[in-house]
Parts: C-alpha cells; structure tokens; sequence
C-alpha cells in the first residue's frame, strides 16, 4: 500500500467539510471531478490507485450510511423510480462478477482488464493480447467501482430531493473552473505545478502533439478523457447558460468547449458534433414555431456565421496545412491508427465474448471491451444491457414536459444535453460496463427537474456566482 501526500491533505480538508456538513461531502467529489490523476492511495487489490472523486464520493456513502444507522430518518430513504433498473443492473453485476466469470472459466479467450496481463498478441500493431477466462482482481475492483457508481446516483438523486438542484450547479461551476485553470497550467507547460495532483498510477501522457501541435489534457493523464469531459461539463453550461441568460455559466461552457477542442482528440471531436446535432435540433424545432421573419433568419445567419469565423481563427492561427492534417489523423485515418485499430479488435472481440456466453456475459471486470454498448454486453449480457437502456430512458426522458417547473428548464435541458454527449463519447471509448460519475450526475439533475419537490428548498446563491437572472428564477423555484 503506497500513500501520497497531496491526495492525503485532499481527504483532510475533506473531512473537515464532511464533519459539517455531509451533503457538502457528497457534493465535493462533483468539484474535484477534473483531477482525475490525484489519488491518495495504491490499493493493494491489484494496484489500483482510485482518484479522489471515488474516495470522497465512497465516504459521504458511508457516512450518510452511518448516520442514518445513528439517527433513524423520520422518513425513509425515497428512491426515483429510475434508481430501480440501476439498482437491478448492479445486483445482476455483481452476480456476474462472483457466478459468470467462473461459469465461462478457462473456455474463452479474452482481452484482460487486469493490469500486467498483456496476454497472446493477435496483431503487430498494438500491444493487447488474448488470456484465457480467470476470476481476477479486476472482477473485484470494478465491482465495487459499479456499486459505487450506483450508490453515489441515489445519493445524489436524494441530495437534490431535498435542497434542490442549486447546490449541484453551484458544484459543477467549480469544477469547471478548475479544469479551465489546470487545462491553462498544462497548456503553460507548467509540469512542475501539476505533478502535485498527478500522484494516480497511470501513464502519463503530457508530451503528445497532433501535426505538430501540443495536446491539452489538463488534470487527466491523457488528451482522451480531458476533452470528453471537458465537452460534457461545456455542454451542459452552455445550454444552461443560454436557456437562462446566464452569461456567466455561457461564458463556463464556452471556454470548456474550447478545451475539448484543443485537446485534440477524436473522442472530444465526436462529441462537440453530437453537442451541435443536438443544438440544431432545437433550434430547428423553434424555428418550427412561427415566429417573425427576422429572428428566424438572424438566428441561422448568426450561427452560420459563426461557424466561418471560428474555422477562419483557427485556420490562421494553426495554419491551413496543420488543419487537414489534424482533421486527418483524428478523423479520416483514425480507423487505421494503433489506436483505431486496437478499439477496433477490442469491440469486435467483445461482441464474440456476448456471443460466446449465450447472451449472458462474462461477468464484470472480465473482458476489456471498447464501447459503452460492447462492455455492457460483454460483461453483463442482454439481461444488463436492457436494464441500463431502461435506466437512461427513465433518467433523461418524460411524457409530461408540464411537470417542469419553468424555473428548471435551463436546468433539465442543459442535463440532457450534457447527457447525450457523455454517453455518445461512451459509444466509442469507454472501456469499463458500469456508468461513470458524469453520465450520473446529470441524470440525477434531469430527474431533479421534474416536479416541484426537487427545488423546493433551493438555498441561495454565493454572492459572487449570482446574476439577476439566477435570481429570479431562484424566486420563481422556491415559491
């Protein structure tokens, strides 16, 4: 067991917050969301040093728990309904993990998620090789990462339920604002301040470029998960932003739309178009409804122009050649890349592991599958697969749009907007079965935005995050 002391001084401050206020505790693991290499400790179970974010978010679990143990809720606790297929989705989880892996022993082949099994090769081109099916430390591990995930949805869920979306806003704001301040130290070069917070056991990958051009990557240890993340957060504000005249939450998410695209990553890139499809879409739908001439032709000459001066700055400041080249490594030849073509073999390979188990699946933390899809399915068949759809259709969808309060609409759009693009850009990248913290904390938001429970005791705004705006729907919420 190794121990670091930055991630160490994190918790401590962290268990002052916790000892006063234990839903500021839950909320802390939203804001150190973009320090994703700061850990505090090397777990001995195969060496995995979880970030902060799963260590704050598993104590506020555990204290909740112990308080609720202590002083018995008048009430108990009150699940969302769309808590249930997650909750179902876990417990078949965990049945995989202890009954499938060692039902399928020693008759698959399988790419590992155990750290150190690099396995049989099957190509040149990448590293990754084929070992055969063995219950391992990673069945543990993510396991309790999946549990986690599941029990930091409900604590939220609950959270939201009973001092309203404000407080998790108030939280996302900080967040970004720290992944703006730690994408500007990388970009600055300025390593030797950042190796404070890179204290997680992965491989670092600070000293990439694309044609030339240094990638971003902030507090993370690569360009992939920087720029995904930063296009769901941006996402988010700027629907939000926009929707409630909140220039600066506008102003959050343009610049965190900015970082995911510096990051230079086809993950972030793929996400930054499903974010545009979705705006055009509403726009589209507005455009629907009648309205004067004018502002039906401002807004498409206002986004069309936009778009040529934001190709034209970058084509100046990068330089046309740099440009094609980028958008052809990332892009047109990214299926032919090592990369591209090791997701390519481990999605491919994943699909014959469903197949292979008659539906069923491996069990979690067997197989390394890429894709969201692909890693749910291999891992926990057709039964997990169906559950988590479910789950997402509950969370971020409704039949009644009458049911949201006015004041929560920026909040429920911008949500669903950050939703769309955290799980697309799971599709195509994600390696792990269960849903990551981002994905969640939207949907608890978006199922926040339902009913007038949710905002009923909304506390008020710091000061310095405050526009006249915020203000009056604040009002117009807690009435």
């Amino acid at each position: 067991m190794e121990l670091y002391p930055a991630g160490l001084l994190a918790l401590g401050i962290w268990l002052l917050v916790a000892l006063r206020d234990g839903d500021r505790a839950l909320l802390a693991a939203v804001v150190v969301m973009p320090l994703g290499m700061l850990a505090a400790i090397k777990v001995p179970i195969g060496g995995f040093t979880p970030p902060v974010a799963q260590l704050f978010a598993a104590g506020a679990i555990a204290l909740a728990l112990a308080m609720r143990v202590a002083r018995p809720a008048p009430t108990g606790l009150q699940l969302p309904s769309a808590a249930i297929p997650l909750i179902l989705f876990s417990l078949w989880g965990v049945f995989s993990a202890i009954v499938l892996v060692r039902l399928f022993s020693g008759e698959l082949m399988v790419f590992s998620m155990s750290r150190g099994h690099i396995g049989a090769r099957i190509s040149p081109f990448f590293p990754s090789g084929l070992v055969e099916l063995r219950p391992s430390a990673s069945n543990i591990s993510q396991t309790a990462y999946m549990l986690l995930s599941t029990a930091f949805f409900i604590a939220l869920a609950d959270l939201i339920r009973r001092r309203g979306i404000a407080p998790v806003v108030t939280a996302l704001r900080w967040a970004a604002g720290i992944n703006i301040l730690l994408a500007l130290l990388d970009a600055a070069a300025l390593d030797a301040v950042l190796e404070i917070v890179r204290t997680a056991s992965y491989v670092l990958h600070n000293e990439h470029t694309v044609a030339g051009v240094p990638r971003v990557i902030g507090g993370f240890s690569e360009a992939a998960p920087f720029g995904a993340y930063s296009a769901v957060i941006g996402a988010f504000f700027l629907v939000r932003g926009y929707d409630a005249q909140d220039h600066r939450d506008l102003s959050l998410g343009i610049a965190n739309l900015l970082l995911a695209a510096v990051a230079l990553s086809s993950t972030a890139i793929f996400g930054l178009l499903v974010l545009g499809l979705f705006i055009a879409v509403r726009r589209l739908r507005r455009l629907a409804v009648p309205m004067p001439q004018e502002r039906a032709v401002g807004t498409v000459l206002a986004a069309v122009l936009a778009s040529l001066v934001a190709v034209t700055l970058v084509t100046v400041v990068i330089g046309a050649d740099q440009v094609l080249e980028i958008l052809d490594r990332l892009i047109f030849s990214k299926g032919s890349s090592a990369s591209g073509l090791e997701r390519g073999a481990l999605a491919s390979h994943g699909l014959g592991v469903l197949w292979d188990t008659y539906g069923l699946g491996a069990g979690i933390g067997s197989v390394r599958a890429n894709g969201w899809t692909v890693a749910i399915a291999a891992s926990t068949g057709i039964i997990g697969l169906t559950l988590m759809v479910v789950f997402l259709v509950m969370a971020f969808t409704t039949r009644h749009r009458r049911a949201i309060p006015p004041a929560l609409v920026p909040d429920r759009a911008g949500a669903q907007a950050a939703g769309l693009v955290s799980g697309s850009v799971a599709l195509i990248s994600a390696f792990n079965a269960y849903p990551d913290f981002a994905i969640l904390i939207f949907a608890a938001i978006a199922i926040g935005s339902l009913g007038r429970q949710g905002a009923a005791a909304a506390p008020p705004r710091p000061a310095f995050l405050r526009t006249a705006q915020n203000d009056r729907d604040h009002a117009s919420a807690t009435v």
